[in-house]
């Protein structure tokens, strides 16, 4: 860029999934040999879906929702196939 241009910049974050709070990093720029830092704070609101809520929920582990998914199909399965069974006599 030449001297007294301006562009717009678009930084991505790749958060936690707890993350929250105000977060404070540093931005460098630099014009030929000189270096400006300038303090950047950004506020994180907290999760509200409903997988981050029900991941708060058993502590972030994901492997316990999985098994309790499993045991859930594996139920609606057994449900249905003796549902099927009585429905035959």
């Amino acid at each position: 860029m030449n001297g007294g241009e301006s562009k717009e910049v678009t930084l991505t974050f790749a958060l936690d999934s707890d993350a929250s709070g105000e977060k404070t990093f540093l931005i460098e720029t630099k014009a030929g040999d000189k270096i400006d830092s300038k303090p950047v704070a950004v506020t994180i609101e907290e999760g509200t879906s409903w997988t981050s809520s029900l991941s708060g929920i058993f502590g972030g582990n994901k492997t316990l929702l999985w098994v309790i998914g499993g045991i859930n199909l594996i139920l609606i399965i057994l449900i249905i196939v003796l549902a099927v069974r009585i429905l035959k006599r």
